[in-house]
């Protein structure tokens, strides 16, 4: 503090009346002492982490999660001195980059494409992000196709050669997409005709017959599907069969799942599959931070599931153990042990 003050009377004109500068040196001397008593132990005191996390477009499951999930953590501020901020983004690809890059704390992954990106492969071929580290397991996520009345597509084959969407580049859907697509092997022509639209963009082309079909990877019940349901007379696609059951016996993080006639009073349960969604982090990020966070969620778990409602059928146990597949972050570990919480084998 001295030495500011020192600089600033250094810079006082030297043709300064000397009566002038005894004024001005007073008041350095009390803007200095204001600073040293009030300002000063503020910055000193700043011990608050400001965080992201990284989620998907603002109208999807993602978004409200991150929301839900950043409330219960603010609402502790004071006593744990983190702070959150959720980000709408275009989902999966796009966080881990940002969170590699440092530009994101956290982020609401699928579980394909965290494995994809920890091991180092598929997209991440020879660019393996080693430092991933997993924080918490939250909703399974089913492959889900719609299409409008009179397209006549019946099941994956009948997508061949069709104008499908299959999500924004950057998003989770569209890596599994892309995956799927490798594993089925199609030949040129029947190949589809992709179109990578936002997942909310693309209902009023699929009722207007200007898309037969859109592909969404999403948790169950989801607005996105009951908007796009209502808006038109699409119908969901089963994904069933020897193709499907092959590709998934290659991909250990795929697990087969079914959509419920109730859960949007369609005439069948329609059969596919699908993946977790996970929050992960960064090795480097402060295990205080971390554990915080995690604390947050799991000691408000009840209201942190009533918040949305993809979360209603999870449980405690399942957010430590379902689809991690890089190493569990020691800021989430120390919270798990602290509350009880133990994986089956370690």
């Amino acid at each position: 503090m001295g030495r500011w003050v020192i600089a600033m009377q250094r810079n006082l004109p030297s043709n300064v009346p000397a009566e002038s500068t005894r004024r001005q040196s007073k008041l350095i001397a009390a803007v200095a002492i204001a600073f040293a008593t009030v300002v000063f132990p503020m910055l000193c005191s700043a011990k608050d982490a400001f965080v992201s996390v990284g989620s998907g477009p603002s109208s999807g499951e993602y978004y409200k999660i991150s929301k839900a999930l950043c409330g219960l953590v603010n609402r502790d501020v004071s006593n744990a001195g983190v702070w959150c901020s959720p980000e709408a983004t275009p989902g999966s690809v796009y966080n881990l980059q940002r969170l590699r890059s440092g530009e994101l704390d956290f982020g609401i992954v699928q579980s394909d494409v965290q494995s994809f990106a920890f091991i180092g492969s598929d997209a991440w071929a020879d660019n393996a992000f080693e430092s991933l580290r997993s924080v918490l397991s939250l909703h399974s996520e089913l492959m889900t196709v719609l299409t409008h009345a009179g397209s006549g597509i019946q099941d994956l084959s009948g997508l061949k050669g069709r104008r499908l969407n299959v999500g924004s580049l950057g998003s989770g859907t569209r890596a599994t997409w892309d995956a799927l697509a490798r594993g089925l092997a199609w030949d040129q022509e029947a190949s589809v005709r992709k179109s990578t639209l936002r997942l909310d963009a693309a209902k009023n082309l699929l009722c207007s017959g200007g898309l037969d079909a859109s592909l969404m990877l999403v948790g169950h019940p989801s607005s996105l599907v009951q908007n796009q349901l209502s808006a038109c007379r699409a119908t969901l696609i089963p994904l069933h069969g020897p193709e499907i059951d092959r590709f998934i016996s290659r991909h250990p993080y795929y697990e087969r799942g079914t959509i419920k006639a109730s859960t949007y009073e369609t005439q069948h349960d329609v059969p596919t599959f699908g993946v977790r969604a996970t929050l992960v982090t960064s090795a480097v990020l402060d295990d205080d931070v971390v554990y915080a966070l995690v604390k947050a969620v799991m000691t408000n778990f009840e209201e942190f599931k009533n918040l949305v409602p993809v979360l209603e059928h999870l449980h405690s146990g399942q957010m430590l153990r379902e689809a991690l597949t890089a190493p569990l972050h020691p800021g989430a570990d120390r919270a798990f042990r602290e509350l009880g919480i133990e994986r089956a084998s370690r």
